[in-house]
């Protein structure tokens, strides 16, 4: 009894799809093994590792010079012209 020739590319077809699927749970285990390996510096999420909490330095204290001191709020009541 001969087999079905498309018997046998179906059964070519599902190994294929089992190694393909067995490659990428190697790959996927391999991933989660990298970042485990890479997370064990305090747990910290690489996204906010260098942000500090609390106010923020403004633009202007960076650029120096005599608007340095100035607020730039721009609405004083002390400028303004009686």
């Amino acid at each position: 009894m001969a087999r079905n020739p498309s018997a046998f590319a179906k059964r070519q077809r599902e190994m294929q799809r089992q190694r393909k699927r067995a490659e990428k749970a190697r790959r996927r285990a391999e991933r989660r093994e990298d970042k485990r390996r890479a997370g064990t510096d305090g747990d910290v999420d690489p996204d906010i590792a260098g942000i500090v909490p609390g106010p923020q330095r403004q633009p202007w204290m960076e650029i120096g010079g005599d608007d340095a001191a100035d607020d730039g709020g721009g609405d004083d009541a002390d400028d303004a012209a009686p």
